[in-house]
């Protein structure tokens, strides 16, 4: 799914679709521990040996992102990350959460909510920051 999208910027030089993506779950389950850990991400495996995501953390209380951008979450925390490098490594975690939970406007995702809305981005983003950012800095 994910690596049908336009952002994913598949070609036929990475390869088969299928073999990439069993190729990109393997490295998701690899790294479950460290997702878990540090990030409160949590990956498992059900009785049929496929991996699901059934956890994110909940940065800011009350919002949670666009489902929609899951798939390219995922895809960018196999393919966008350093994992040789520990600081890099969670230097971009840390990034691709940011990227998922903030719905940048070059992601399909929020491109497609605002088309299907007919809401102006800034109406909608100035409504997230007063109704949800604002009140989760209230004691």
């Amino acid at each position: 799914m994910a690596l049908d999208l336009k952002e994913a910027d598949w070609s036929e030089f990475d390869g088969p679709k299928d073999e990439l993506a069993l190729s990109i779950k393997s490295l998701l389950d690899q790294k479950r521990e460290i997702f878990e850990d540090y990030f409160s991400i949590i990956l498992e495996n059900d009785q049929e040996g496929i991996l699901k995501l059934t956890h994110l953390p909940e940065l800011i209380e009350g919002y949670f992102p666009n489902p929609e951008g899951l798939p390219l979450f995922l895809l960018r925390l196999a393919t966008d990350v350093d994992w040789l490098e520990e600081e890099s490594c969670f230097r971009s975690i840390s990034t691709q959460l940011g990227n998922y939970y903030s719905c940048l406007p070059e992601s399909r995702s929020c491109d497609s909510s605002f088309e299907k809305s007919n809401e102006n981005v800034d109406d909608v983003a100035t409504s997230m920051v007063k109704d949800i950012l604002i009140p989760s800095f209230r004691w």
